[in-house]
């Protein structure tokens, strides 16, 4: 599913992010720390609370329902109330990651895991743009 173009121009900044709601799905893409896009779904992993709307720049993301709280490479970095929870692993709850690749300027999140590549999917496309 194509997101946009000029993906540099949108996000130039780590902490960059934009929400995109796709086919009844909201997902989040955003610059992380390391200057790499990332797109996950937009849903804490605690209670399932849209995490954020719109667009802008931030250095986490936080729940607004419990406070959990998300590193840009969605790792969960805090879960208040959970501390003393038996068998909690905070690795196990980082953000859900979505596969998102560029081609040309535009951003594509595949939603299947399994799914195949975006070079797959467009077969020969690029070369025969490369022609013209």
């Amino acid at each position: 599913m194509e997101l946009s173009s000029a993906a540099p121009t949108r996000f130039p900044k780590r902490g960059d992010y934009k929400v995109f709601d796709l086919v009844g799905e909201s997902v989040i893409v955003l610059r992380d720390r390391d200057d790499r896009l990332r797109a996950f779904a937009n849903n804490c992993r605690h209670r399932g609370t849209r995490l954020l709307d719109g667009s802008g720049n931030c250095k986490s993301i936080a729940c607004p329902y419990h406070a959990w709280v998300y590193a840009l490479d969605g790792s969960l970095i805090s879960s208040l109330g959970m501390e003393e929870t038996n068998g909690f692993d905070p690795a196990s709850f980082g953000l859900i990651p979505m596969r998102l690749e560029e081609w040309e300027g535009f951003l594509f999140v595949n939603f299947s895991p399994e799914g195949g590549s975006l070079a797959a999917y467009l077969g020969d496309l690029p070369q025969r743009f490369r022609c013209l």
